[in-house]
């Protein structure tokens, strides 16, 4: 295998990168608000949250990402 060959090949075995988004912006993807988004995370049923310092906070991209179809899944069955 030629070095270029290699180089793909490993590219492929690497997980994909995760980006941490703020809360504006899972507030904008999930159409949920902060209060709605916190009961979720507190009963379970929505990802947790990443400190990020003393009042900052993310979440992982492909966590909300994941959440969404799920919740699309659910509303999908019995149609």
């Amino acid at each position: 295998m030629s070095a270029p060959q290699q180089a793909t090949a490993k590219k492929a075995e690497l997980p994909p990168l995760n980006k941490i988004i703020r809360m504006p912006k899972v507030r904008e993807i999930t159409g949920l608000g902060t209060t709605a988004i916190y009961d979720r995370i507190k009963d379970g049923s929505f990802p947790q949250k990443i400190n990020l310092g003393s009042r900052a906070i993310g979440f992982l991209e492909s966590d909300i990402q994941l959440w969404i179809s799920e919740r699309i899944e659910a509303s999908q069955v019995g149609c």
